[in-house]
C-alpha cells in the first residue's frame, strides 16, 4: 500500500538540490520586499508636506497626543512628520518649495517601485527557471523509475496514464518547488511589512482590519479538499484522453482500412467531454477564490475606512494617519489574497504529486537477483517449470521441462496460446515461474541480475518495432560501444545492406514512427541486424517471419539462416518448413511439452506435429 510522500520529501528530493537558486531567490525576494517598506514612508512624507505644517484637518479636530512625536518610528500619524523632519535638517531641502518637495519625493517613491519591481522580476525569472529544471528532474526520475519495473507493470498500466503522469503531473509538482517559495516568501514579508504599520498605529482598528485574514482561512477550509479532489479528477480524465489518443494514433492504419474515422471522433469527444467536465468543474471551484477576495477586499477597505473616519472623529487619529492607514490597508489587502491564492496552488500541486508518489512507489514484482551473469557456457535448462498469468486460473506453462546447449539450434513449434512465447519471456526473466526452476550454466536464475543477465540474448519479435530515428541508431539502440564498422557487418549478414544503400541517406536514413517508411522485410531485417550486431550468447526468433509477405518472407528467412549457423538460439516458428534443419523441435501444446526431437524423429512420433507439416506442406503445394 502506497502512503503520499508529502511536502517535506518533495522539498528534500528536488528543492535541496536548487538550494543556490533558492537562496538567490529569497535574498532579491527580501531586499525588494524591504524597498516596500519605503512606499508608505515616502507617501507619508508626500502627504505631510502637502498637508503643511499646521496639517489638514476636514473639519476634524485632532487631540494633542496625536500630533505629539510618538515614539514609535511606524505610527503612520506621525511617520510623515519625522521623515520631513530628517529632511529638514538638509540646507538643500530647506530652500525648496513645496512643490518641489512634492516632485522630488515623488520620484523617490517612483524609484523605489521600479527597483523592487526589477528585483522582483529577476527572483520570478529565476523561480521560473528553477522551475523548469526541477520539471527535468522529476521527469527524469519518473522514467529510470518506471524502466526498474516488470514488463507485467506495463501490460497493467495504460500508457497515456504514464505519459500524463511524466508530462502533467511532474510539471504541476515543479512549480511547487521554487515559485512556491518565492511566492509564499514574498506575500508573507509583505504582510509582516504591512501589517508592523497597522499595528504600531492603532493595534484595534489593525485587529479589525485583519477580518479579512479570518474570512480567508474559513474559506480555505471549506474549500481545500474539494479543490484537491476536482484537481485529482482532472488529471485523471487527462490521463484518459491520452491513453485513448495514443491508441487512435497506434491504431491509425486499422481505422483508416476500416473506414471508422466518425465512429473514432465520436469515442475520443465522449472521452473529451469527461475531461471537460472535470476541467469546468476544476476551475468553478479554483476560481471561486476571486470574486470571494474581491469582495472581501473591498469589504475590509471599505471597514478599514469607515473605522479610520471614526477615529478621525474622535480626535484619536490625524488626518494624514487615517488617510496612510486606509492606504496601507489597501496594500495590505492584495498580498492576503495572493497568499489565499497559494493555499489553491498547494491543493492542485498535492493532487499531482499524490499521483506521481504512487507510482514512484511502485516496486517490482519480480525481486532481482544479485549474481552477475553476461555470458553462457555450457547450457539453459528448464526443470519442471509452471506458470499462470496473474487472475488466471489455468498454467499456461504445466510442468515444463527441456534443454538447450550452447551451440544447438532449438525450435518451438505449436498451436497459437500454447506458451512458446510465454516460454520465452520466462527465459528473459521477464516473469519468475511459480514453480520449478531455469538454470543458466547450473546457476538458478531467480538469483541472477536480470539487466546483466538479458544482455546475453539478442531479439527477433514478432512485430519489428523500429523508433522513430536513423537505420544507424536503431541498430546500435542505444548501446555506444558499437562501431558503424560492426552495424554495416550486421546490416551485410541480416541482408539488410543494400537496400539501406539504395536509401537517399543511406544509415543515416530517417525510418520514420515504428519504421513506416520502411517495407515490413525491411524493418524485420534492421530488427534481425539490431540482434547481432553485439555477438550475443543466445538468440531469439518469435515468430519472425510470420507478418511479412511471400517475398519478404523469404528474404528475412535467407537472412536468418544465414545468422543461425554456428549460433545458439530458440526459434518459435509458425512454418515448420523453416526449422527442418534445427538441432531440435519441441512441439508444445497447451503448456506442456507434447515431444521434441528431430523433425524425422517427430514426424514418427508425434500425430500432431505430423499433421502440422502435412497441413502445411499441401497449402505450400497448393499455392
Amino acid at each position: 500500500m502506497s502512503k503520499n510522500l508529502g511536502l517535506k520529501y518533495l522539498f528534500t528530493k528536488y528543492g535541496f538540490p536548487m538550494w543556490k537558486q533558492i537562496v538567490f531567490v529569497i535574498l532579491l525576494t527580501l531586499i525588494g520586499n524591504v524597498l516596500a517598506t519605503m512606499h508608505p514612508l515616502i507617501m507619508a512624507a508626500i502627504m505631510d508636506v502637502i498637508a503643511g505644517k499646521d496639517g489638514l484637518t476636514l473639519g476634524f479636530e485632532t487631540s494633542q497626543s496625536v500630533i505629539e512625536e510618538s515614539n514609535n518610528f511606524f505610527d503612520l500619524n506621525t511617520v510623515g512628520q519625522k521623515i520631513t523632519g530628517l529632511l529638514n535638517n538638509y540646507s538643500y531641502f530647506q530652500n525648496l518649495s513645496v512643490l518641489e518637495i512634492v516632485i522630488f519625493l515623488s520620484m523617490i517613491f517612483l524609484l523605489v517601485i521600479f527597483i523592487a519591481s526589477i528585483l522582483q522580476y529577476l527572483a520570478t525569472i529565476t523561480s521560473k527557471w528553477s522551475n523548469a529544471m526541477v520539471t527535468v528532474m522529476i521527469r527524469k526520475n519518473v522514467m529510470q523509475h518506471l524502466l526498474t519495473l516488470d514488463i507485467d507493470f506495463f501490460n497493467k498500466n495504460r500508457g497515456g496514464d504514464l505519459i500524463s503522469r511524466i508530462l502533467t503531473d511532474a510539471k504541476s509538482t515543479a512549480q511547487g518547488i521554487v515559485p512556491l517559495i518565492h511566492s509564499m516568501l514574498h506575500q508573507g514579508t509583505l504582510i509582516i511589512i504591512y501589517g508592523t504599520f497597522l499595528f504600531s498605529t492603532n493595534i484595534y482598528m489593525t485587529f479589525g482590519a485583519m477580518f479579512l485574514v479570518g474570512a480567508q482561512y474559513i474559506l480555505i477550509r471549506i474549500l481545500k479538499n474539494p479543490i484537491r479532489r476536482s484537481w485529482t479528477n482532472f488529471y485523471n480524465k487527462t490521463a484518459n484522453f491520452l491513453s485513448n489518443l495514443t491508441e487512435t494514433f497506434t491504431s491509425i492504419r486499422i481505422i483508416k482500412s476500416f473506414g471508422t474515422e466518425k465512429s473514432e471522433i465520436n469515442r475520443l469527444n465522449t472521452v473529451l467531454t469527461d475531461e471537460r467536465k472535470a476541467a469546468f468543474r476544476t476551475v468553478m471551484l479554483d476560481e471561486v477564490q476571486e470574486p470571494i477576495n474581491t469582495i472581501l477586499g473591498s469589504v475590509a477597505v471599505i471597514g478599514i475606512l469607515i473605522m479610520a473616519m471614526f477615529q478621525l472623529s474622535k480626535g484619536e487619529m490625524n488626518l494624514q494617519g487615517a488617510l496612510m492607514f486606509v492606504y496601507v490597508g489597501k496594500l495590505l489587502i492584495n498580498p492576503i489574497n495572493k497568499f489565499t491564492v497559494n493555499f489553491f496552488w498547494i491543493q492542485a500541486l498535492l493532487a499531482s504529486f499524490d499521483r506521481l508518489s504512487k507510482l514512484m512507489q511502485t516496486k517490482p514484482t519480480i525481486p532481482d537477483g544479485t549474481i552477475i551473469k553476461n555470458n553462457l557456457k555450457n547450457s539453459i535448462t528448464v526443470k519442471n517449470i509452471s506458470f499462470a498469468y496473474e487472475n488466471l486460473e489455468t498454467n499456461v506453462i504445466k510442468n515444463l521441462s527441456l534443454t538447450l546447449k550452447k551451440g544447438e539450434v532449438l525450435a518451438l513449434v505449436g498451436p497459437s496460446g500454447g506458451g512458446k512465447s510465454t516460454l520465452t519471456d520466462l527465459l528473459l526473466r521477464f516473469y519468475l515461474p511459480q514453480k520449478g526452476d531455469i538454470f543458466i550454466d547450473d546457476i538458478n536464475l531467480k538469483e541472477i541480475n536480470g539487466n546483466n543477465y538479458r544482455k546475453i540474448f539478442g531479439i527477433v519479435p514478432q512485430e519489428s518495432l523500429l523508433f522513430n530515428d536513423t537505420i544507424i541508431n536503431n541498430i546500435k539502440c542505444g548501446r555506444e560501444n558499437i562501431t558503424k564498422e560492426k552495424v554495416e557487418e550486421a546490416a551485410k549478414i541480416s541482408n539488410a545492406h543494400d537496400f539501406i544503400l539504395d536509401l537517399p541517406n543511406g544509415y543515416e536514413t530517417f525510418v520514420g514512427d515504428r519504421g513506416v517508411r520502411l517495407s515490413g522485410g525491411q524493418r524485420q531485417r534492421i530488427t534481425i541486424a539490431r540482434a547481432i550486431v553485439n555477438n550475443p550468447e543466445v538468440l531469439i526468433f518469435d515468430e519472425a517471419t510470420s507478418a511479412l509477405d511471400t517475398k519478404s518472407e523469404q528474404q528475412v528467412q535467407l537472412a536468418i539462416d544465414k545468422v543461425l549457423k554456428n549460433s545458439t538460439a530458440i526459434v518459435i516458428a509458425h512454418r515448420i518448413s523453416t526449422i527442418l534443419k534445427s538441432d531440435k523441435i519441441a512441439l508444445i501444446n497447451k503448456g506442456e511439452i507434447e515431444n521434441i526431437g528431430s523433425h524425422d524423429e517427430l514426424i514418427k512420433k508425434s500425430k500432431i506435429y505430423k499433421n502440422l507439416y502435412e497441413l502445411q506442406f499441401e497449402n505450400k503445394t497448393k499455392n
